[in-house]
């Protein structure tokens, strides 16, 4: 009777142990969601991207929705809209309201500039889009996908209205700056995880060595310096770590 005792009070500690760690790893992911989705970490990391390829000879011309068209402008277009649109078609003004809003914000985040971007005189000019990420790890069939989530409305507006796209990512655990073609992100949708849960359904998971995201150094060499860049995203993942800590330090 007590060995059984004694076996019970060892199972109970495993299973507070698992929950316990269960509800870490829960506490961190909700962190994790945090940290994406936080305004102030996505303006500072925009701002130290900007300033690594202003540093490697590139002029950054802001193209994001948010530093061109605010909020009470968009709400004058919308309210002409509504107040215009013929009586008969009222009834799709939401919809028109919301292809417009889709492609504002399909806007990359700058347009970088280089006079000599290919050698010979030759000038380098395309978007980029800035995102801060940290990734996530899925078991399939075969080897683990190394993934960060990316929405798929954007994906989508980026290929139809800027394809040349650089995407470049900040990725959190890793603590380096990956980049990718847009091109490269709809090649192989077998790599793709998709999200269920309600708020998340318009993304995706994207494998990081499937859709060939590289050190973003590695695109040009002679252009990009890597401690620099290395520098750069210890830089923005030293901000991330105080954005979740003040965060943590307001939920508690």
């Amino acid at each position: 009777m007590q060995s059984k005792s004694r076996h019970e009070i060892a199972v109970n500690r495993c299973m507070n142990a698992i929950w316990l760690y269960i509800s870490i790893q829960l506490e961190d992911l909700n962190a994790m969601e945090f940290l994406e989705d936080n305004k102030l970490l996505g303006d500072f990391t925009e701002n130290a991207i900007k300033k690594y390829f202003e540093k490697s000879g590139f002029e950054m011309v802001r193209f994001g929705v948010e530093h061109f068209l605010k909020q009470p402008l968009l709400d004058f277009v919308y309210d002409s809209i509504n107040a215009n649109w013929p009586h008969q078609y009222r009834d799709n003004v939401g919809t028109i309201q919301d292809s417009f809003t889709r492609f504002l914000r399909g806007h990359p985040d700058f347009i970088a500039i280089r006079p000599d971007f290919y050698g010979k005189g030759l000038p380098g000019i395309f978007p980029v889009e800035v995102k801060f990420r940290t990734e996530r790890v899925f078991l399939g069939k075969g080897n683990p996908l190394h993934t960060v989530r990316l929405s798929k409305q954007h994906i989508e507006t980026y290929s139809k209205y800027w394809p040349s796209t650089l995407v470049v990512v900040v990725c959190y655990k890793a603590k380096t700056i990956l980049a990718t073609r847009l091109k490269k992100l709809e090649e192989k949708p077998d790599f793709r995880v998709p999200i269920e849960a309600h708020d998340r359904r318009a993304s995706w998971f994207y494998d990081l060595k499937q859709f060939e995201f590289h050190p973003l150094w590695s695109f040009k060499e002679d252009i990009f310096d890597a401690d620099l860049g290395r520098k750069t995203a210890l830089d923005i993942v030293k901000w991330a770590d105080e954005v979740k800590t003040r965060n943590r330090l307001a939920i508690d």
